[in-house]
């Protein structure tokens, strides 16, 4: 509270205020509680956040190899979602740390970025969990462990839909539920639905995962998880 005033400065476009270098972003809190603040972002602290990237990646990978064995499940927001009166974008700094990672890294990304850009949220967990579950996944990497919860929440209310998108490679979204949002939004879907395929195979290991369990359960459905990382970067406020 005591420097957002200078924060603001900042964001009105005036130099040499807290930091030496002119910020080309500013990261948003998570804004729980109030209203979101903002965190200037640097090339210099940029720089910084590639290299703690990499440094935890190659620890990762050291202390466990088959972290990079099949997908990873990354949950972040978009980079750049509102922009200051003078222009500088503002964004999250989870899609700032998705976007420093190194490509042979986000290859094994199964989130498509597109999903970050679902405005209704229902819809966007009922999507990250269609996702999650049709895919062998062998890390999760994300700010939040709510995020995680959430998404086995909604598997757990509707494995069926789940397993029945999985088979016939659809998202599983209903028509009617389609229908009702922008022309903007359901060619999101369109888009991120085209990367999917028919998956039998994985459909039927879902089903004998509900007959063993009753329920679509993380252990079952994910028997190759090596590693769930949180916090790599999150802002938030008390």
């Amino acid at each position: 509270d005591r420097v957002e005033p200078w924060v603001q400065k900042m964001a009105e476009g005036k130099q040499n205020i807290l930091t030496k270098d002119v910020p080309f972003m500013f990261g948003t809190t998570s804004g729980t509680t109030r209203n979101p603040k903002l965190i200037p972002v640097t090339n210099t602290s940029r720089a910084d956040l590639s290299r703690s990237i990499r440094l935890w990646l190659s620890s990762s990978l050291k202390d466990y190899p088959a972290f990079f064995d099949h997908g990873i499940l990354t949950v972040t927001s978009p980079t750049v979602e509102a922009h200051t009166p003078t222009g500088i974008p503002m964004g999250s700094m989870s899609g700032l740390t998705r976007s420093r990672t190194p490509h042979l890294v986000r290859k094994r990304y199964i989130i498509p970025m597109e999903v970050n850009e679902i405005e209704d949220y229902d819809i966007r967990y009922y999507l990250l969990a269609r996702i999650a579950y049709g895919t062998q996944l062998s890390g999760i990497i994300t700010p939040n462990p709510s995020t995680v919860l959430r998404i086995i929440r909604v598997a757990q209310a509707e494995p069926q839909r789940i397993i029945e998108a999985v088979h016939q490679g659809t998202l599983g979204v209903a028509s009617e539920v389609r229908a009702a949002l922008s022309s903007e939004q359901q060619a999101l879907l369109d888009t991120i639905e085209s990367t999917l395929t028919p998956n039998p195979c994985r459909a039927g290991f879902l089903e004998s995962i509900l007959r063993r369990y009753e329920y679509l359960s993380p252990k079952g459905v994910w028997p190759e998880l090596a590693l769930i990382g949180l916090s790599l970067i999150h802002i938030s406020e008390p």
